[in-house]
């Protein structure tokens, strides 16, 4: 037995609470539990309400294992529990005595909890499986997790909003800038998002506009920052490229990045390194301003028409220079604009709207999210394995921090899904 079982158990009042009785032979009656003391020192509950024999007490309340933790933990020292109403153990092993010399009530509870619900704990902890919950988790009602669902969403795209908080700081404040990387970093996923990040970084954005009325100079630009151009081609096209790039890089004094930074290896064709920077150039032509109409945008198509343009025609029959292949468009898919919605847009309307008081843009966000098919890759598969399915991409990143953030840490029991199942097992034990 683990010490945070006990206060998991007492918190969620997980036990027998209708017939208490203290070691001293009192009745108890938990009137409030008290709220859990999870940054501060002193007693692990503070102000609750029990009813000890005939005397109602407002105070706090002590966990450990055993009775004599309170001196070994030298409590008895400490005027922070001098407040101390009731001692909550697992094993009673020692009388302990308040400043007055008087035994200080203490409650055994592992007398009052339901076996079951022990048996569900230990089966968490010890569940090989990353969803340890997996045979259970569909019997939870749906509402349940839904509510579940809305804190981990905010969560998991909190946590990018930080990251881009701190590249807003970094890139000067500059919310176009900051925009071009966000959707660099999709392009990039998962082997090349560094070299997207170096990529966009070494290029001023003033550079960019203007040279916006150019497809050949931004083409250029991208590939030639990306080190393309230290090798050598054969196509006209890859000469006209490199030959410009000669000439804007010593107008605008570039250090170009290494070729070997970009990853090829398990990366399928039409996300090879040199189609994701067709695209991106594609994108510098085709799409000025962009961070200003996004905030614009009110529904999903409109971004979908936003991302929806052709890569130069050299790039609709290549995947590298000097080597033709069958034609595509190589148009950026359904699938990766939803990628771009879910990992850039959405944390750029929540940095907005938390630098600028504007909730509407986070709502805006969730809905864009809401509208946006569920994400498929092998957490969502694993979801489906224990029949939990995604009905958007809200959902599928909820399932996704519920994923990294709890089940793979074993965090069931500061979990509402793995909470409302011990309580379940509680009631029906």
């Amino acid at each position: 037995m683990k010490e945070k079982i006990v206060h998991f158990l007492w918190k969620h009042k997980l036990f027998n609470a209708s017939s208490l009785i203290s070691s001293c032979g009192k009745e108890i009656e938990i009137i409030k539990v008290g709220t859990h003391n999870q940054d501060k020192g002193g007693p692990d509950f503070l102000n609750a309400s029990i009813k000890i024999g005939d005397t109602h007490w407002f105070g706090h309340v002590e966990i450990h294992l055993k009775s004599s933790d309170w001196i070994a933990h030298q409590h008895q020292f400490d005027p922070a529990y001098d407040s101390v109403i009731l001692h909550v153990v697992w094993d009673s092993d020692k009388i302990i005595y308040n400043k007055k010399s008087v035994p200080l009530p203490e409650l055994c509870i592992s007398s009052y909890v339901d076996q079951n619900v022990l048996r569900y704990i230990r089966d968490f902890q010890s569940n090989k499986e990353i969803i340890a919950c997996g045979s259970l988790v569909k019997d939870v009602p749906y509402l349940t997790k839904k509510m579940f669902y809305d804190r981990l969403v905010v969560s998991r795209i909190q946590r990018k909003t930080n990251q881009l908080k701190q590249d807003y700081i970094q890139l000067n404040k500059n919310w176009e800038r900051l925009c071009l990387l966000a959707i660099s970093r999709v392009l990039g996923l998962t082997h090349n998002v560094e070299s997207f990040e170096n990529l966009v970084k070494s290029i001023p954005l003033d550079v960019i506009q203007k040279n916006r009325d150019s497809s050949v100079a931004l083409e250029a630009m991208v590939f030639g920052q990306s080190g393309f151009f230290e090798n050598e081609y054969e196509d006209k096209y890859a000469h006209a490229l490199k030959e410009k790039y000669s000439f804007l890089q010593k107008k605008y004094k570039f250090s170009s990045l290494n070729y070997s930074q970009w990853q090829w290896f398990r990366i399928r064709p039409a996300s090879f390194p040199s189609i994701r920077l067709a695209q991106f150039s594609s994108f510098l032509f085709h799409r000025s301003s962009c961070f200003s109409q996004l905030m614009e945008m009110n529904s999903k198509n409109e971004i979908e028409e936003f991302f929806t343009f052709p890569v130069s025609k050299y790039w609709q029959n290549h995947y590298h220079f000097d080597r033709l292949s069958k034609k595509s468009s190589h148009q950026l898919s359904k699938e990766w604009i939803d990628k771009i919605v879910i990992n850039a847009i959405v944390p750029l309307f929540f940095l907005r709207a938390e630098l600028y008081s504007d909730m509407t843009l986070m709502e805006k966000g969730l809905c864009f999210l809401e509208n946006t098919l569920a994400e498929k890759n092998i957490i969502q598969r694993k979801w489906k394995d224990v029949a939990v399915d995604s009905r958007n991409a809200f959902e599928s990143q909820a399932l996704t921090e519920l994923y990294k953030e709890f089940c793979s840490q074993k965090k069931c029991l500061n979990c509402s899904i793995g909470f409302a199942i011990l309580k379940n097992c509680s009631k029906n034990g």
